[in-house]
């Protein structure tokens, strides 16, 4: 689709999959890998459940995906143009990541055993992160195990929302570790696994599919018990952590004065003075002259 909504009629991918694709995202250059259970697209009958799509929908024959059996049902596309899979792949644990070819990267190996694989993702640091049925474990880049991220053991996890500070969002049936009726459905975590106090969530119905962090700094939910439909939800209000302190100045003295405020991004300043807004003060510091 184009930005305002209409369909983009250069994109034509004839008949198409045929069976509705699980994942689908962007690649470089503009394609778009797409994994599902179909096993055929258009009129090429035999396909596997990884494919590459040019810009204009139709199969990209330089990407010739290795995995071959089984359905995909999470992708994500890491900076290089990796692609890493989860799901019904001939690897160890249903994992694993092809090159830009599509090629299996035998240099990557996850070394525990993700049965009950639903979901990828990726941290800011490269980092891999990995949920499901009884199951969130985050890896190195490489898919070697990374230790530092203790997470509760009964948990089922359906999606996984990594912030660009460390923390993760997570959607699931997860009331059972938290203990916690604002956490049942939707929490955050710290870097260690810890639930998050500051964050609280309530009245899903049922576990989101899908977990979008909008750039105004609030959570788009996809599902919750409200089918096709999705609803924002502000993460946290920003809070002033520094207060501009009082300062007296001689006349005719200029003086700058600061506030820092803390919270989900983008955070915006306004000064004001007795009620009104000042023209044009909307930084974190104010400079007065005269």
């Amino acid at each position: 689709m184009q930005p305002n909504g209409a369909l983009d009629l250069t994109f034509s991918p004839g008949a198409g999959p045929n069976a509705a694709p699980a994942v689908i995202a962007a690649l470089p250059g503009g394609q778009l890998a797409v994994g599902g259970g179909f096993t055929a697209y258009d009129t090429a009958t035999s396909v596997p459940p990884v494919v590459a799509l040019k810009s204009d929908g139709t199969l990209d024959p330089a990407f010739n995906s290795a995995a071959s059996v089984g359905s995909i049902h999470s992708l994500f596309v890491q900076t290089d143009g990796k692609v890493v899979v989860g799901g019904g792949t001939p690897t160890t644990g249903g994992v694993a990541r092809l090159l830009t070819s599509g090629a299996y990267d035998t240099s990557f190996g996850v070394t525990p055993s993700l049965n009950g694989l639903a979901t990828v993702a990726t941290e800011p640091s490269g980092k891999l992160l990995f949920g499901g049925n009884g199951l969130l474990f985050r890896t190195r880049p490489d898919g070697s195990a990374d230790s530092g991220l203790v997470a509760p053991g009964a948990t089922t996890v359906q999606s996984l929302l990594p912030q660009e500070d460390g923390r993760l969002i997570v959607s699931g049936s997860i009331a059972s570790y938290w203990e916690a009726s604002d956490t049942a459905l939707v929490a955050r975590l710290n870097s260690r696994g810890g639930r998050d106090d500051s964050f609280a969530l309530y009245g899903l119905l049922a576990a989101p599919t899908g977990l979008t962090l909008h750039d105004s700094g609030r959570l788009l939910v996809r599902g919750g018990g409200t089918p096709g439909l999705a609803v924002t939800v502000a993460l946290a209000l920003p809070v002033i952590s520094t207060q501009p302190a009082s300062v007296t100045v001689a006349g005719g003295a200029s003086t700058t004065l600061t506030s820092v405020a803390s919270g989900p991004g983008p955070i915006s300043y306004q000064w004001k003075r007795d009620g009104s807004d000042l023209l044009g003060a909307t930084s974190a510091t104010l400079s007065l002259s005269n």
